[in-house]
């Protein structure tokens, strides 16, 4: 432990946690002496920007939140960029690190210990060639240039995407600006908290641009050397000139699990509700770290920007005595695709039916505004508590408002409102953006029949 002179406090990853983290405890410990070890070349990075900038909507730099040198100078938190830490030696309040460009090694002591060390692409269980230089995972700002580079260098015509996630969808989107034919292909059936409505409205999207969608296709193997040359699959062969690996994102934990830290799930560091960990000096956030679902209770893995800036904030003022609580999430999600956008809040109706609430489900489709104002069509599921009438879920598929909408129904499960009071709940309304009656409305009220 480090008792002579400042309190030291390390940060393990200079992404949004990390140096969410770091900025609040140097606002609240003006004399604390800060280090952030950040394993790539950049610190407070925007990484779902990321298919902006392979469409050629957005250049490297405004992926760039903050230099290190703005942290330096005007915050006074020392950045260690290209740096990988190895080990945490608990008993002695010690890390060890090592340069990735230099091999230099060395040791750090510290007072208090963030880990903020993020997550990383899942590799499925095949056999891929992994120096392929066809093949790419997108999850940094050095993996994304990589690709870009690749692509005009070598001006491919196709791309196959392995995974159908939010993840996925943006870069074929992104690829599909570049005039590349994307195919995608799932061993499951994606986005099983939507109805089938809603990800038949999706695939009509997808299909409308041209991209081919294989679901329930299993990965059987994979051939080619220094080049991925094809995919082996239940139906025959895909070919295609790139490959993306996009088949999910896991917590990496691992730091934590070698120092003998609680986990959750075997993949995230377990924290109490203000980030610290089984080590009363080790604090961890973001998406490394298991989250509080404010419906059950549980501790669950949920990987957003928005919740790794926010427990990396809480974590920063507990490390400063502070008791800031993240109260946790509601399972949040969004994403787009051309003119569509899908999102979710609470519970699906599998997840409803698992964590044993009594419960039931409506299905509406209702216009966001009318008509004559442009107003296309929104497919709404709401889950509800028949017991309560409190809403558990609301999933919506459709164009502009939905954000809007999925905004609202998260206030609405987050506060424990009720179906009465949701379908009377004074929205705002004008034709130009919205209609008199919220597709929540006719959602709530249907519902309320069915108490």
């Amino acid at each position: 432990m480090v008792t002579a002179g400042k309190e030291k406090l390390l940060v393990i990853g200079g992404g949004a946690a990390g140096m969410s983290a770091a900025s609040r405890a140097r606002r609240l410990r003006p004399g604390m002496d800060i280090t952030v070890l950040e394993s790539t070349g950049y610190v407070s990075t925007a990484l779902c920007g990321i298919p902006f900038y392979l469409a050629g909507k957005a250049n490297f730099e405004q992926l760039i939140h903050y230099t290190p040198e703005f942290f330096t100078c005007e915050r006074n938190i020392e950045i260690l960029l290209n740096t990988s830490v190895t080990e945490i030696n608990r008993s002695a309040s010690v890390i060890k690190y090592e340069n990735i460009l230099t091999s230099g090694a060395g040791e750090m002591p510290y007072d208090y210990l963030l880990i903020a060390s993020g997550g990383k692409a899942a590799w499925p269980n095949i056999k891929f060639p992994r120096e392929a230089k066809n093949l790419f995972t997108v999850r940094s700002l050095d993996d994304a240039r990589n690709l870009k580079n690749y692509i005009e260098k070598n001006n491919p015509k196709s791309a196959v995407i392995i995974g159908i996630g939010a993840h996925g969808i943006a870069l074929a989107e992104a690829l599909l600006e570049r005039n590349i034919k994307v195919t995608m292909i799932d061993s499951a059936t994606p986005f099983g908290y939507l109805s089938d409505e809603q990800r038949g409205f999706l695939f009509d999207k997808m299909l409308e641009k041209g991209i081919e969608i294989l679901t329930c296709e299993r990965i059987l193997g994979a051939h080619g050397d220094t080049t991925l040359e094809g995919l082996d699959t239940d139906s025959g062969k895909i070919i295609g000139d790139i490959f993306i690996l996009a088949a999910g994102y896991r917590s990496d934990g691992a730091l934590a699990e070698d120092a003998g830290l609680e986990m959750l799930h075997g993949a995230a560091i377990k924290v109490d509700d203000f980030q610290r960990t089984s080590d009363f000096n080790i604090f961890a956030a973001g998406d490394c770290a298991g989250v509080r679902c404010m419906l059950t209770g549980e501790r669950i893995i949920h990987s957003t920007a928005a919740v790794a800036n926010k427990t990396g904030y809480a974590a920063g003022g507990n490390i400063c005595d502070e008791k800031t609580r993240f109260p946790g999430t509601v399972r949040t999600k969004i994403f787009t695709f051309a003119d569509a956008v899908v999102g979710s809040v609470g519970l699906s109706e599998s997840e409803a039916h698992g964590f044993g609430f009594p419960y039931s489900s409506v299905f509406v489709k209702a216009q966001e505004k009318p008509g004559y104002a442009g107003g296309g069509d929104m497919l709404l599921q709401m889950i509800f508590n028949t017991k309560t009438g409190k809403i558990l879920g609301v999933q919506a598929a459709g164009s502009a408002g939905t954000h809007a909408l999925v905004d609202t129904a998260i206030a609405v499960i987050t506060t424990g409102m009720k179906l009465d009071e949701l379908s009377n709940l004074d929205l705002s309304y004008n034709p130009a953006v919205s209609n008199a009656y919220s597709p929540l409305h006719y959602a709530a009220r249907k519902a309320l029949k069915n108490l």
